[in-house]
């Protein structure tokens, strides 16, 4: 039924169909034929990495299951943050800062959890330091960054991420420049800039 249902026009149908059968082959052990329907998602649809990485694990591929869901996790650390960031920013609009405060403290634990670098980790409770314009706390958080710029790529040694490649170290100067043009110029760190500890941060990235 579902091979007959493929020739559907309504899309969610015919996926409907196509995962369907891809089940129904893994279950039977047929793994060419799981792949030739899990070939017909759209590399776009976001459950397709995971059916592959299934797919990998039953076949016995399991460098490729690990890499692949490794991968995943990975891409998906961002978009957690970005989605926390937009949970936070609507706290903030509605002045509920218990709400806010919450918000970075989970995805501070989230990024921890999925072994990001102190320097990413640091991120988020930077932005709200600044957007409170907190700047004892700004300072602190701005000394620490700066402080874990060196292990800014941690994570390429993380034990999570173990069967993944990733390129070369980059070099940090790069990154310290992009950091003091950002002291420099952007306008949240403008209340900053009057206070004598900011020129110490200069001379320590310049350093």
């Amino acid at each position: 039924r579902s091979e007959r249902v493929l020739e559907s026009e309504d899309e969610e149908v015919w996926q409907g169909a196509v995962v369907a059968l891809y089940h129904e082959y893994l279950r039977t052990e047929q793994y060419e034929l799981a792949q030739t329907y899990l070939d017909k998602i759209p590399k776009k649809w976001i459950e397709r990495d995971r059916l592959q990485a299934t797919l990998y694990r039953k076949a016995g591929k399991r460098q490729e299951a690990y890499e692949l869901l490794e991968q995943i996790l990975f891409q998906t650390c961002s978009e957690i943050s970005m989605c926390f960031q937009g949970l936070y920013s609507l706290a903030m609009e509605e002045k509920d800062f218990v709400r806010a405060k919450k918000m970075v403290d989970k995805v501070e634990e989230i990024l921890s959890i999925l072994e990001m670098s102190d320097y990413m980790v640091l991120a988020p409770r930077l932005n709200m330091a600044l957007e409170q314009k907190e700047a004892d706390e700004c300072f602190s958080l701005l000394e620490r960054q700066i402080e874990s710029m060196e292990s800014i790529d941690s994570f390429k040694q993380a034990d999570l991420y173990r069967h993944m490649n990733f390129s070369a170290i980059n070099d940090k100067s790069v990154l310290k420049t992009m950091f003091k043009k950002a002291l420099e110029n952007d306008k949240e760190m403008e209340f900053l800039r009057e206070d004598g500890r900011f020129q110490e941060l200069i001379k320590r990235l310049n350093s």
